[in-house]
C-alpha cells in the first residue's frame, strides 16, 4: 500500500528523540540477548514509532531488530493511522481475516529474521488465546525468548521532552481540578461535577483521557475505586476527586479532597495524616535513594491511623505515557516497602495516598512529582485550600 503523502501529520516528539528511545531500546535488547524484538503492547509501539490509535483491540506488532530498520504489522484499516502519526519503520498490513501472527511471520521470513535470537512481550489482548502455540507453528516450532520489561525499563526514566509534556497535562489537570472543587458543596450532584471537569480537561487541551475523572462522595469514598453515579453531596461529606489530562498520551494524575460543610475530626485526622504522608513522600523522593526506603519514611507519617484504614501500600505508581484503561505505567516498579531498586533522576511517580474507613468515610490527596538529583520536582499545582470547606 502506498503511503499517502498528503496527511497531516500528528507528531508529538521530534525524530530525535524518537531515535534515543530505539537506541535505548536496542542496547537492553542486546544486554538480553535479543536479536530480533516483536513489541505488541500499544503504549510500547506508541512510544517508540509515534503510531497511536484509539483502536486497542486489533492485534499490532513493531518488529525491532537489533541492526535494522522496524517494520510495523497492522491491520490494513490502521494504515492511515500509520501514515499520519508513525515517524519510524515500515509498514506491512493483515486483512480481516488474516492471522496477524502468521504475516508477521512472514515478514521476519521476507526480512531473513526468521532465525535470529528473537524475543516476545507478554501476550495480550487480542493475540493471547493460543498465540505462544502459534507463533511456534508459524515459525517452525522454535523456542522464543521472553521480551517482556525489556521497553518499560527504557520508560521509566523520561527525557527532557517527556517532562514538557508531562508539565502540560499537570497544568490542563490542575485547571479542571480547580473548576470541579469550585462546585463542590451541599446539594451537588456528583456527575455534574465530573461533567464540568471533562468539560475543562477538552477545552485546556487534554486528549481523549486514559482514565475517566473519579468524582465519589460520603460514604461511597470508602469504597476503592468507586465514582460518580448521581449521588447528592450531604453536609459533612467528604468529597474525593481525582483526574488526569492527556497530553501527548502523557498523564500527570492528582487526587483532592474537600468537605462539603463542617468536616468532622474524623475526617480531619485522616485527611492531616494523608498530607503528612505526601509531604514526606515529596521531601524523601531523590535520586540514588531506594524506592523501599522512600515508602519506610513515609508510612511512618500514617502510622497513627494505619491500624483503623484501608491504604494500598503503593507509596508510588510509574506515570507517563498511557492508553486506557489506566495512566500508570506497565512497570513493575514501584515506591513500595518490597522495592530495593535505585530512583533515578527522570522517573515520574503519582504518589496516591488515600486513607479509607471501611463503611464510613476516606480522603485522598496525590501529586506526580518528576525525581531530580536533589530532590523531586512537583508537577501538579491544583489548589488545596479548599481542602476542608
Amino acid at each position: 500500500m502506498e503511503s499517502n503523502q498528503n496527511v497531516t501529520k500528528e507528531r508529538f516528539f521530534s525524530d530525535q528523540e524518537y531515535a534515543r528511545r530505539l537506541k535505548l531500546t536496542r542496547e537492553r535488547m542486546d544486554v538480553a540477548g535479543i536479536e530480533v524484538l516483536l513489541i505488541i503492547k500499544p503504549t510500547n509501539v506508541c512510544y517508540l514509532t509515534g503510531f497511536f490509535s484509539v483502536n486497542l483491540w486489533d492485534p499490532r506488532v513493531l518488529i525491532l531488530p537489533l541492526e535494522s530498520e522496524p517494520s510495523s504489522v497492522l491491520w490494513e484499516f490502521e494504515a492511515g493511522r500509520f501514515y499520519t502519526s508513525s515517524c519510524v519503520g515500515l509498514l506491512h498490513t493483515y486483512r480481516l481475516q488474516e492471522n496477524p501472527i502468521a504475516v508477521t511471520a512472514d515478514v521476519l521470513r521476507e526480512r531473513g529474521l526468521e532465525k535470529k535470537r528473537i524475543g516476545i512481550e507478554t501476550l495480550n489482548g487480542c493475540l493471547s488465546a493460543g498465540a505462544g502455540r502459534d507463533w511456534g507453528e508459524q515459525l517452525g516450532s522454535r523456542s522464543f525468548q521472553d521480551g517482556s520489561g525489556v521497553v518499560e525499563s527504557v520508560r521509566l526514566v523520561k527525557s527532557q521532552e517527556e517532562m514538557s509534556a508531562l508539565r502540560r497535562s499537570a497544568a490542563i489537570g490542575s485547571a479542571a481540578m480547580n473548576a470541579a472543587l469550585r462546585l463542590i458543596q451541599e446539594g451537588a450532584i456528583d456527575r455534574e461535577i465530573a461533567a464540568e471537569a471533562l468539560r475543562v480537561l477538552v477545552r485546556e487541551g487534554s486528549e481523549p483521557l486514559s482514565m475517566e475523572p473519579i468524582v465519589v462522595s460520603g460514604s461511597r469514598v470508602a469504597i476503592p475505586h468507586s465514582t460518580y453515579n448521581g449521588s447528592r453531596i450531604e453536609s459533612g461529606d467528604a468529597v474525593l476527586v481525582e483526574l488526569g489530562a492527556s497530553f501527548a498520551r502523557y498523564t500527570a494524575p492528582m487526587m483532592r479532597t474537600v468537605v462539603a460543610g463542617r468536616a468532622s475530626g474524623e475526617i480531619r485526622r485522616l485527611r492531616d495524616a494523608s498530607l503528612r504522608t505526601l509531604d514526606a513522600l515529596t521531601h524523601s523522593i531523590r535520586s540514588d535513594v531506594k524506592a523501599c526506603e522512600v515508602a519506610r519514611r513515609s508510612r511512618l507519617a500514617m502510622a497513627h491511623v494505619e491500624s483503623e484504614t484501608i491504604f494500598h501500600g503503593v507509596f508510588g505508581l510509574p506515570v507517563g505515557l498511557g492508553f486506557p484503561p489506566t495512566w500508570a505505567e506497565e512497570s513493575n516498579f514501584l515506591i513500595s516497602e518490597n522495592n530495593s531498586e535505585t530512583l533515578k533522576a527522570g522517573m515520574a511517580f503519582h504518589l496516591p495516598i488515600s486513607l479509607r474507613v471501611p463503611g464510613h468515610y476516606g480522603v485522598g490527596f496525590s501529586e506526580t512529582v518528576v525525581v531530580t538529583e536533589t530532590g523531586c520536582e512537583v508537577l501538579t499545582h491544583a489548589t488545596d485550600t479548599l481542602a476542608v470547606k
